[in-house]
């Protein structure tokens, strides 16, 4: 079980990292770089949710719920990259 969610929460960066390089590519060549700024957002937000999991996880638990608070930290870091990258998009968008 762990292994399944473990893997889940893996494609879910991966899926914001090539997310993140498709908008890359859209820009124009001296703004790419401002992907980053989403990457960095999501790796925060990822990071600072599985502390605040492992805090709240007893001591004696087994490895499933470590697992399962990396895979919702995942979602919260993918989901605070995709709503960035709107922005960043919309930005350009607007001029």
């Amino acid at each position: 079980m762990e292994d399944e969610l473990m893997m889940s929460a893996f494609v879910l960066i991966g899926l914001a990292v090539v997310a993140a390089a498709i908008v890359g590519v859209g820009l124009p060549p001296d703004q790419r770089l401002a992907v980053l700024l989403p990457l960095i957002g999501g790796a925060g937000a990822g990071v600072s949710s599985f502390a605040m999991a492992i805090l709240v996880i007893p001591d004696t638990a087994s490895d499933t719920p470590y697992a399962a608070g990396f895979l919702v930290s995942s979602v919260i870091g993918a989901t605070v990259v995709g709503l960035t990258l709107r922005r960043l998009v919309g930005r350009m968008r607007d001029g």
